[in-house]
């Protein structure tokens, strides 16, 4: 596919539900719920972003949450598109949160002029929002 090309909305799902089942062979269950078609074409640097931040926050809450169940929500409107990891882990305390893989998100989140949200709280789980514009 050309660099500049947007993935097809099959194509964009297809990678985030692989995803999702290769980190599942750790027998936590990934709910990926992305809709079919997309409200508006997604960037192909922007798909990749966002693999890369799923990929990292459903690391992240296998690895250190002891989470049971974790859903990837993908949500597209015509100028944005949003993406929700949960997980019903042990959650964190965000104060004291100096983790390289939030760092991570939050970088790859700018690089495509979009925000990345954690919200948590200790024995509550934990949602990485991450906010994409799209150009209309």
């Amino acid at each position: 596919m050309p660099e500049d090309a947007a993935p097809r909305p099959d194509e964009f799902a297809d990678a985030l539900r692989a995803l999702a089942a290769s980190r599942a062979t750790g027998g936590v269950p990934i709910d990926c719920r992305v809709p079919s078609p997309l409200a508006a074409p997604l960037p192909p640097a922007t798909a990749s972003l966002i693999q890369r931040i799923c990929d990292e926050a459903v690391a992240n809450a296998v690895r250190h949450a002891n989470a049971r169940r974790i859903t990837i929500e993908v949500i597209s409107r015509e100028d944005r598109i949003v993406v929700r990891i949960l997980d019903d882990g042990d959650g964190l305390d965000l104060a004291a949160l100096h983790g390289s893989g939030m760092l991570r998100m939050d970088e790859l989140a700018r690089a495509a002029n979009g925000r990345l949200d954690v919200r948590s709280a200790p024995r509550a789980g934990t949602c990485v929002s991450a906010m994409f514009p799209l150009a209309k």
